[in-house]
């Protein structure tokens, strides 16, 4: 069977392949990675192949998974570049994954690590999840705290290890953009975060995290609503990614109002 070639850009953008996925909420991390330089990109007019940087996941994008010369190419990119022995962390569409394993007995034995939902929210709902505390604005005074907040959140979450210096310096950009919110409770005390970033349209709703000593008072769901609230008065829709494993944050976000519009896989060996 004949392939496609992809071509590589390597420490680059690519604007324009972006706009493939623009409007694409299933792909709308990947619409935002390709804004900045990546470590690697493969492409062609239907596949992405795109690596950002370390330690950060593989992006998987195909148009069409019934095409089988793109598929055979995206097997032929991954078996090259990130051996799936290696532990690269790969994300991709389920159609993408079953054709994998249809054309090349490399993938047969590759299950899913981690499925990853995608919502938007078209009409929020009234919630009855009354806790004390109120939203707000991140601030600077606050830096300290959500940097460590950041550090346990990516390690709980993803597995990921950063530096305290690399989160305090990625919650300051978010707070120096207005782009961070936290409740804090009666006490003035920080006890859940989560941040938001315009593109277009859509309003990505991220980094929903609740500090361990805070969780099941209702925090989470009520700062969720509230930059909800605040995005769809100004004809922004939100959209967020969820673990499909947290049943029960996925079971906030629905109560809210989210629909889940899509569905990608982590893969493993």
């Amino acid at each position: 069977m004949s392939t496609t070639q992809l071509l590589h850009l390597k420490n680059a953008s690519n604007i324009e392949l972006s706009k493939q996925l623009e409007g694409d909420i299933t792909y709308s991390v990947l619409f935002r990675i390709l804004q900045n330089d990546c470590t690697d990109i493969f492409y062609n007019e239907g596949v992405i192949v795109c690596y950002s940087n370390p330690p950060y996941p593989i992006w998987v994008w195909c148009r069409d998974a019934s095409k089988t010369s793109d598929i055979i190419s995206i097997a032929n990119c991954i078996k090259r570049n990130y051996p799936l022995d290696e532990n690269y962390n790969i994300i991709m569409g389920y159609d993408v994954l079953e054709q994998l394993k249809k054309y090349d007995s490399y993938f047969e034995n590759v299950s899913f690590k981690m499925e990853l939902f995608s919502y938007q929210l078209r009409e929020i709902n009234e919630i009855d999840y009354s806790c004390d505390g109120h939203a707000m604005l991140a601030e600077l005074a606050d830096l300290d705290v959500i940097a460590c907040a950041f550090k346990d959140m990516y390690y709980e979450m993803e597995k990921l290890v950063f530096s305290a210096q690399e989160c305090r310096e990625k919650a300051l950009g978010l707070i120096n953009n207005n782009q961070l919110y936290v409740w804090k409770n009666k006490n003035g005390e920080i006890v859940a975060l989560t941040s938001k970033k315009i593109e277009g349209k859509y309003g990505s709703i991220s980094s929903v995290y609740t500090l361990p000593m805070a969780r099941r008072k209702g925090y989470a769901i009520n700062l969720v609503h509230r930059v909800s609230q605040e995005l769809l008065s100004n004809d922004i829709t939100p959209i967020l990614y969820t673990n499909g494993n947290y049943i029960a944050s996925n079971e906030c976000y629905r109560k809210i109002g989210f629909e889940q519009v899509g569905r990608i896989c982590n893969i493993k060996r």
